[in-house]
């Protein structure tokens, strides 16, 4: 993943990136890492896709913030964060990511 990332920076393509950071939290995650460790990863996915207007990858990231503070007992704040992220939306929700959003939403109340 640092590899990929690598590339990211070096080539400027970087249409991808945001998705890339959180899979970095994914795979710290998984492999028993810190917890600290995969949410910054994940909030640079966010930050990074808020900055360039890829609002389906920043959903992607919110999603997995959210489920990380519910997790971690911070249920007020995953609603928050998550709700801030959905409520740009206009359309599209029957998409895979937006019907999980709003059943997380729905149970973080």
């Amino acid at each position: 993943m640092e590899e990929a990332l690598r590339f990211v920076a070096e080539k400027g393509e970087r249409w991808y990136e945001p998705e890339l950071h959180r899979l970095r939290g994914e795979l710290v995650l998984a492999a028993g890492g810190a917890c600290d460790e995969a949410r910054l990863a994940f909030e640079a996915a966010r930050a990074i896709a808020g900055e360039r207007g890829t609002h389906s990858l920043e959903l992607r990231a919110a999603i997995r913030l959210a489920r990380l503070d519910a997790e971690t007992g911070e249920r007020l704040r995953a609603h928050a964060l998550l709700a801030s992220v959905y409520d740009r939306f206009t359309e599209g929700f029957g998409t895979p990511d937006l019907v999980e959003a709003k059943e997380l939403l729905v149970a973080l109340r």
